[in-house]
Parts: structure tokens; sequence; C-alpha cells
């Protein structure tokens, strides 16, 4: 049997929709006539493994590393050649993980803060980060090129991330995202979305709210994560 190309792994389930999407994106950025055009993609989505940020801030319940790292052996024996994490506060463990696999892991983060840095560099603004208290506390992107919000406005997104892992209905957390965007319109180059729920806000796959196009410059990570993982 012909293996042609190289076998996608997503190391999934936090939350389960960030990985629907990432999957989404893969399909439909890799354009294909048919559908053995398409990526071989595995995935192993396991909404059980802990909580990343509530260990992060305050080491409450179960350290996530043992689970992600069950999960990444699952994908190697799978067969899997690369893997992406559709989580940025997981891209703590980043090295670790690394570590232990001998399968590539995209980093999703340093795929992103490139872009921001490349962002901030052109229009001489920091860019916006928005992200969980864990990806700020372990702080996952180099803060000299990001505008950091205030500590009201980081609880603000950690109650619309949990609102959305928990499938309230999107178009309200959409306008609350908007409104903190707005805050700091004149002061920011773009917008990170730094928590792949936020990415589901900008761009789900079933279709992106018309009130992004109000927000300028907006980075994705998990949108660069798929294109970068097709291009492996």
């Amino acid at each position: 049997m012909k293996r042609s190309r190289q076998v996608i792994g997503i190391l999934g389930g936090m939350g389960p929709e960030a990985t629907l999407c990432l999957y989404y994106h893969l399909l439909r950025l890799n354009k294909g006539q048919k559908e053995q055009d398409h990526a071989h993609v595995i995935i192993d989505s396991n909404p059980s493994i802990p909580d990343r940020t509530c260990w992060l801030l305050e080491k409450k319940g179960e350290d996530p590393f043992p689970y992600l790292l069950d999960s990444g052996r699952r994908l190697q024996a799978a067969g899997a050649d690369i893997i992406g994490i559709p989580c940025n506060t997981a891209h703590f463990f980043w090295e670790k993980l690394q570590e232990q696999l001998k399968v590539e892991i995209v980093n999703m983060v340093f795929l992103a803060e490139k872009e921001g840095k490349r962002t901030q560099k052109s229009t001489a603004k920091p860019v916006l980060l928005l992200a969980t208290e864990g990806t700020y506390q372990a702080q996952l992107y180099e803060s000299s090129f990001f505008c950091i919000p205030e500590q009201k406005v980081k609880k603000e997104l950690m109650e619309v991330i949990y609102d959305v892992k928990s499938g309230e209905p999107l178009a309200p957390l959409q306008e609350r995202v908007m409104k903190i965007i707005d805050r700091y319109r004149k002061d920011a180059g773009g917008v990170l979305l730094g928590c792949t729920e936020l990415s589901l806000l900008y761009k789900p796959p079933y279709g992106r709210s018309p009130l992004w196009s109000e927000a300028g410059r907006v980075i994705d990570p998990l949108y660069l994560l798929a294109q970068e993982l097709l291009r492996s």
C-alpha cells in the first residue's frame, strides 16, 4: 500500500470544538478536487485532559502532562508523522512532550508569535494578546511585542472562553470580545487570538461573524497551525 504523504495527528479535546475547527481548516485549506486529495489525519480528542489554566495558576487538580503524553503516544503509535495541538495553554508542556516523543510537534505559539512580531514591526504598535490567564501567567508569548490587558479584562476573557467551552450561543460572546478589542483599538496594531476558543468565535466552521470586519488585523494561531501542518 502506497503512502504518498505525511500523516497528521491532532492532539485534541481542549476543547473538542477547537479540535473540530482545526480539522475543518485542514479540509478547507487543502482544496482537494476529490476525497483522495485530502490529508490523512488521525485525531485523539480526549476532553478528560485536566484544565491547563487551573493547574498552571494554582496547581489545582491533576497535572495535564501525563494525559497529553498519553495522547501523543497514541498518535505516534497509530502512525502520525507530525502532530498539532489545538490549545495555546497546553503549549506550556510542548518542550517536555517533544522530548518524550519521536514525532515532530508543531509549535502553534511559535508560529503565532512570529506573525505577531511581524505585525508589530509593520504597524509600530504592539499586538493585543487575548488569551487564558494560564497563557499570560506562563508567558508563552514574548510580552515586549504584545499589549497585555488589565486583570479585569483577563477575567472577562476567561468567562467568555469557558462559556464557549460550555456551548453558550456564540453571537453574544463575539460581541463581548469585540467590545474588549474596541478598548485597545487605538493602541494596538492587531489582535492575536491566544486561545482556540477565541479562534472559534473568529472563524468557526459555520461562517465568520460580520462583527470581525471591524477588528482590524487578526492573527489566528489555529489557522496558522493548519497551514503549517499541511506545509510540512
